[in-house]
């Protein structure tokens, strides 16, 4: 491992994959940076990482397999312990919104039952 590369600190646009470890995975192909989020917690950069890895990464019929087999010793990394703001956990963010929109649906429907009950004359 290169430990005195300079990793790319800016923010990463991670998007979601399904994998038992990996939760969600982005790319900067103008610093050849791959950015991996677990689902263990823990978020790392791998430079110098090549598009045509990072497609194969992508697409991927087993991300974390892709990652043991082929990135995970081969490229030089760093634990990113604050992630940048524009790095979006975008899972999070996904089961976030999920439970605010269950909750406003139950809402939703409460109030139309009350609506429905009041115009039928029951309380």
């Amino acid at each position: 491992m290169d430990i005195t590369h300079s990793f790319y600190t800016g923010p990463l646009t991670m998007a979601p994959v399904e994998s038992s470890q990996i939760a969600a995975i982005g790319y900067d192909a103008a610093t050849l940076t791959l950015g991996v989020t677990f689902k263990q917690g823990g978020h790392y950069r791998y430079a110098n990482v090549g598009p045509e890895d990072f497609e194969a990464f992508r697409l991927a019929p087993s991300a974390g397999r892709h990652f043991d087999k082929f990135i995970r010793s081969r490229f030089s990394y760093q634990r990113i312990q604050n992630p940048p703001a524009g790095d979006a956990d975008v899972p999070g963010a996904l089961e976030h919104l999920t439970r605010a929109l269950q909750s406003t649906s139950e809402q939703i429907m409460r109030s139309e039952v009350r609506a429905a009950m009041a115009s039928l004359g029951a309380s």
